[in-house]
């Protein structure tokens, strides 16, 4: 690496820290203006994992309107997504199987936590709940352990919705239409996507114990 080189590096990390700050410091800012305006801490469930003695539960922690309910909006357009308020830091009581977690939300508002708990295979029930709000409900899916085949896809909205292979039409229909309203494209978003596809030697975490 040259000298210039070298200079362009730090350059660039230091402009992304500067990014960085001016994000979470605008994004501090507006949570404190919502929630003197009665914003509150409200729960959106993701789909969990797990195997029969463990499972890994996921959702974000974000703030919202008096008497809105995030986790029951369906169909948002994208843009509406990049002005979400996280809310790291929060107190999250989690309920699986019959037992209670204390977790706290982190980085981004995001909760991702692993958990002793038994669970048969299969779907589950799991319920979030912050203060000030209902309980929220969530699903985590428990692998058999006589499973001998998992299938991990994760190209649905990045490449098969979104149609990647056109960057300004995927642009346009990731920011301003709404991701319920898309649909796959005929012979996927490549020619061979389907060839493409290869079964993974390496267990997934959920499974790898």
């Amino acid at each position: 690496m040259t000298s210039t080189d070298g200079l362009l590096a730090r350059a660039r990390a230091v402009v992304v820290r500067a990014v960085f700050r001016a994000e979470v410091g605008a994004t501090a800012l507006a949570s404190r203006l919502a929630l003197r305006r009665g914003w509150s801490e409200a729960v959106l469930p993701y789909t969990g994992i797990g195997a029969p003695d463990h499972v890994r539960v996921l959702a974000r922690v974000v703030l919202a309107a008096p008497g809105a309910e995030p986790s029951q909006v369906v169909g948002v357009a994208g843009w509406r997504r990049l002005l979400t308020l996280e809310r790291p830091g929060a107190r999250v009581d989690v309920e699986v199987g019959g037992r209670r977690h204390e977790l706290t939300s982190g980085q981004g508002g995001f909760v991702d936590a692993d958990l002793a708990q038994q669970l048969p295979p299969g779907w589950s029930d799991v319920l979030f709940h912050v203060t000030g709000r209902k309980q929220v409900p969530g699903l985590v899916q428990v692998a058999s352990p006589e499973a001998g085949v998992g299938v991990v896809c994760d190209i649905d909205d990045t490449a098969w919705v979104t149609g990647l292979r056109h960057p300004l039409r995927a642009a346009w229909l990731t920011l301003a239409r709404v991701c319920g309203t898309r649909s796959a494209r005929r012979g996927g978003p490549w020619p061979g996507a389907a060839r493409d596809a290869r079964p993974s030697p390496v267990p997934p975490p959920c499974c790898a114990r």
